[in-house]
């Protein structure tokens, strides 16, 4: 494997590192097999963050180009609502699309919400974009290589990611656009292992979320209530704090779970 150092850490956010994984025994059916995957590094500014547009993002060209209209881009002209961009592009469209911010391209990978290029962001939309984003947030900045796995088809995972990411570490939904971030801890064990690698799982951390305690386990505490079809990832998760119990907050399905390298 190896790492590629593509940005500095800034005020608001950081791009980080890429991961390339192996690619003996790529699936070649796969374009994003050819591309780094994204890692984790994004320090979230939630105010920035509400600040995205659920109207449509821009026009898109014939060559999968889309172009960030004026109002947007004038927001987020500065580079750490750059860097949210880019995520934000990772997050939301196809592989074979790309944002255009001014001079810098944003190319997508996980194609959570296509139709926001030239459409509204619903529900859905920012739900999944929201989890994606969440998931890839490091309250130090530091780029950390990640397997965000989800039911949805950008987010199932391949047989290399699988045995390279054996680590389950947690989840992550809500909404971006409203000021809602819950994480649950994905693996039950020591305390301090909670979102290892991102210092945000902790109850006194520094990313912002609420977290709803562990994902699996006991029913009666368990935060989500579902797997995935491929049962790598979690579905359906409360959004209540940790240590209501019993659960009856309300139960979101778009989550991202993500998976770390032991």
């Amino acid at each position: 494997m190896k790492y590629i150092f593509i940005a500095l850490l800034v005020s608001a956010c950081v791009v980080g590192e890429e991961y390339t994984p192996p690619q003996a025994g790529s699936n070649d059916n796969d374009p994003r097999a050819l591309r780094p995957i994204p890692t984790n590094g994004l320090v979230l500014d939630a105010n920035l963050a509400a600040q995205l547009p659920l109207a449509a993002l821009g026009t898109r060209t014939a060559e999968g180009e889309i172009t960030l209209n004026s109002a947007t881009a004038n927001v987020f002209a500065s580079a750490a609502g750059h860097k949210l961009l880019k995520y934000v592009a990772t997050c939301a469209l196809s592989y074979d699309e790309e944002l255009v911010v001014g001079g810098d391209r944003f190319g997508g990978f996980y194609g959570l919400a296509p139709e926001w290029a030239t459409d509204s962001c619903g529900a859905d939309c920012q739900q999944w974009v929201s989890a994606c984003l969440y998931a890839h947030v490091n309250a130090k900045g530091t780029p950390y290589p990640i397997s965000p796995r989800g039911d949805r088809p950008g987010l199932r995972t391949t047989p290399q990611a699988r045995e390279a990411f054996t680590q389950p570490e947690a989840a992550f939904y809500g909404n971006v656009f409203r000021h809602e971030a819950y994480a649950c801890w994905a693996a039950i064990g020591d305390d301090d292992q909670r979102l290892a690698g991102r210092i945000c799982g902790q109850l006194d951390g520094g990313c912002g979320f609420t977290i709803t305690g562990p994902c699996t386990g006991d029913a009666f505490i368990s935060a989500c209530t579902q797997r995935t079809p491929d049962g790598d990832g979690f579905a359906d998760c409360h959004n209540g704090k940790f240590n209501e119990y019993p659960r009856s907050s309300p139960m979101v399905h778009q989550v991202v779970t993500v998976y770390l390298q032991p």
